[in-house]
């Protein structure tokens, strides 16, 4: 934006890049510009006077990138771009690390609430086939007060893409319990969001294997 053919006064109006309230209503607006470029004069005490005159916390960001639209760049990430510089609490401050502005974002955005589960070993997922479509589970089994086992399974869900042979075994990164409505029962599931595969599994069709595929020792226990 370039306001400089308003000649009819030194001041000139400014635009701002990126806004919004987050948690607790913590301000965050920032300045995005090229690696080349300077935050500095009125547009500088536009971003001070926005975050002073906040009833509630927040902070100003002087974003930087490496694009150049003389190269053909149509595209600014602006989630993995790096922060300059950023003003908080009456003061500009240079950050001592390399921070991203996904980093203030994950901080300072309302996130969902989620129960997050977490499993230190190897979790084998076991697949069906149905009309064409996959469904995955995980095998579960728990102690019974006479020592013997009982077995069971949960649904799992991944990233839409994702598909896996039945039998893959997986290392959990990120996992939480979610849960879909069939009619007017609640049925949770585990959603995967990120994995290892530790082994490849094996390719199934038959929708009678499924009814073998949940044998586990107390080993295999996921939880």
């Amino acid at each position: 934006m370039d306001y400089s053919s308003y000649t009819e006064s030194n001041e000139h109006p400014s635009d701002i890049d990126m806004f919004y309230i987050g948690k607790d209503n913590f301000l965050i607006v920032g300045e995005i510009k090229n690696e080349m470029g300077n935050l500095e004069g009125g547009q500088k005490k536009l971003y001070e006077k926005l975050i002073d005159g906040w009833k509630y916390d927040g902070i100003a960001l002087f974003i930087v990138h490496d694009k150049y639209v003389q190269n053909g760049d149509k595209k600014v990430d602006v989630p993995n771009c790096y922060i300059r510089e950023y003003y908080y609490k009456g003061k500009w401050n240079i950050p001592k690390n390399k921070i991203r502005v996904r980093d203030v974002l994950n901080k300072y955005i309302e996130k969902e609430q989620k129960m997050e589960i977490l499993s230190n070993k190897e979790e084998m997922i076991f697949r069906y086939d149905y009309n064409g479509k996959p469904s995955y589970s995980i095998g579960l089994s728990k102690k019974k007060q006479d020592g013997s086992y009982e077995k069971g399974y949960i649904n799992v869900n991944f990233k839409k893409g994702v598909e896996l042979q039945n039998r893959t075994k997986i290392k959990i990164k990120s996992a939480w319990l979610d849960f879909y409505k069939k009619e007017k029962a609640t049925i949770p599931v585990v959603f995967i969001n990120d994995y290892e595969v530790v082994e490849e599994g094996e390719k199934i069709s038959a929708q009678d294997e499924f009814a073998q595929q949940i044998q586990i020792s107390p080993e295999d226990l996921p939880f």
